[in-house]
């Protein structure tokens, strides 16, 4: 039998998703520590490269670490991250990565840091990103913490070199389907439908016709932090003290986990996983 590898966020100290019945047998376990590994404990993100060498860590305080092989490297506001303090994080090809903070968005392409500021010149409406998916038509969209979905739009002379004054961004998805919240997940179903994360307004979802909302009138438990589709088809929303199951209508909640659920996915053998605050 082959190992398994599983990677735990932590998103606070004292917090870190508890995995019910995890079996032992054909596990290897390592923790990560701060300072000498990872500059921060608190995980708030983890991302591997389409190559599979590198492994980014995107840390709530201590910007972001990348391991590869046994080495360890480190960029913070020191190297010109605009805050430590990052959500997200998307590889861009092997080397590059689109970085996702509370007080602005970055590009690292390897050697420099381009900064994507909400206060300077053709910046980004809103600069505080909570999640960041690449789109089945090869666009980025940032979700962000206030009324925005953003896709970054390059000028036709692209450098490649991602500078802020070769862009502009674009407003994929406004106010009038977020109604005031954070965007906290993003889900792009292989038929084409767009699913969003809203916190407490639930989950919108776009049919290729027009958006609809669920809520706690349609059995969704909020707030809702994560959303995930299973091989058989079936969406899954984390949220609340439940993780809740959608049958093409309504939300069914699934026994309560005890602790406000983060995070839901499918393990390569069918078994779904819950991750929790505690």
């Amino acid at each position: 039998m082959g190992r398994r590898a599983l990677a735990i966020f932590s998103f606070a100290h004292t917090f870190q998703f508890a995995l019910a019945a995890l079996p032992t047998e054909g596990w290897l376990i390592r923790p990560f520590h701060s300072p000498h590994e990872l500059p921060y404990e608190v995980v708030r993100d983890i991302q591997r490269t389409p190559d599979g060498l590198k492994v980014w860590f995107a840390t709530w305080g201590g910007g972001i670490a990348c391991l590869e092989g046994t080495e360890w490297k480190t960029l913070t506001r020191e190297d010109g991250l605009p805050s430590n303090s990052v959500r997200a994080i998307l590889p861009d090809g092997d080397e590059g990565l689109w970085i996702g903070t509370d007080n602005g968005i970055a590009h690292y392409d390897g050697k420099t840091i381009a900064r994507f500021l909400e206060a300077s010149a053709n910046g980004p409406p809103e600069d505080s990103v909570y999640c960041i998916r690449r789109m089945r038509n090869g666009e980025v969209w940032f979700g962000t913490a206030l009324n925005h979905i953003l896709s970054p739009v390059w000028n036709p002379s692209f450098s490649g070199h991602h500078s802020p004054r070769e862009v502009t961004w674009r407003t994929v998805v406004g106010e009038d389907v977020i109604r005031g919240e954070s965007v906290r997940d993003i889900l792009e179903t292989p038929e084409g439908e767009i699913w969003l994360a809203l916190s407490m307004n639930g989950v919108a979802r776009y049919d290729g016709r027009g958006w609809r909302h669920y809520g706690a009138n349609d059995g969704l438990v909020v707030p809702i932090h994560s959303l995930a589709r299973t091989r058989d088809g079936t969406l899954w929303a984390a949220g609340g003290f439940s993780a809740c199951r959608f049958d093409g209508e309504r939300w069914t909640s699934v026994p309560e986990a005890g602790q406000e659920t983060m995070e839901v996915a499918e393990a390569g053998d069918g078994e779904l996983f819950v991750g929790t605050l505690n």
